[in-house]
């Protein structure tokens, strides 16, 4: 037998996928904001031949009947639709790539941890191997979204890390955030065209630099055990 192919198609909930006994903790943080059961459909290819490429999984669904507590564009309605795709490929490293319909495309590299990765907002048609290869640990996310609620993603990025720590969760997910918002929403202030780069500095604060024709500046955001 060279190789062994297994389709499956069910809903799982979300305390199963939690519970998954490989799932890392960002994926878990990340599926604590999902409710309901999860529509879907895999391919699992387990390769017998030490010549053959590695095992993979593809895991595709429409994610009807799920709502989604993330910022804009990842949120939606359990009523609404959004296609997603996951393909994992396991060997000497776990490498997974696909995409949240057309809002979102990532390439990551992990095990318990991220240890690289690129998410990209926007184009679909970009190759996202030809952007790895970082020697910083964690997720680069680039691309343009059109609309950033500050208050949103600041609520995310707090919630990745399981102690609250707003700068360790970040170091330990992120390696940088580099996007141009088309609208950037910040105390119920709206900025045209803004370029956010987010990126923790030696001391464990997260440099924030916002840069456009409305506003320009840096913000420092200390760790919360900062004196």
């Amino acid at each position: 037998i060279q190789r062994i192919f297994v389709s499956v198609k069910g809903r799982a909930s979300k305390e199963q996928l939690v519970e998954w006994p490989k799932q890392n903790s960002f994926v878990r943080s990340i599926l604590e904001r999902f409710e309901g059961d999860l529509p879907y459909s895999a391919d699992l290819v387990l390769n017998q031949s030490v010549d053959q490429t590695s095992d993979s999984l593809k895991i595709s669904s429409d994610l009807s009947g799920v709502s989604l507590d993330l910022p804009s564009p990842l949120s939606k309605f359990a009523s609404s639709t959004m296609p997603v795709n996951l393909e994992f490929e396991f060997g000497n490293k776990q490498l997974v790539t696909g995409n949240f319909g057309n809002q979102l495309n990532f390439v990551l590299e992990m095990d318990s941890t991220i240890k690289n990765g690129i998410a990209y907002f926007g184009d679909n048609h970009i190759d996202l191997s030809t952007l790895m290869g970082s020697n910083s640990a964690g997720v680069t996310v680039l691309g343009n979204i059109n609309r950033v609620v500050a208050e949103d993603w600041i609520d995310l990025v707090t919630d990745l890390d399981n102690s609250g720590s707003q700068s360790a969760g970040f170091g330990e997910n992120f390696a940088l955030i580099d996007v141009v918002a088309e609208i950037f929403e910040v105390y119920e202030q709206e900025l045209p065209l803004v370029n956010i780069r987010v990126q923790e500095n030696s001391q464990d604060s997260l440099m924030v630099n916002l840069n456009s024709d409305s506003v320009q500046g840096a913000i420092i955001v200390p760790p919360d055990d900062a004196d």
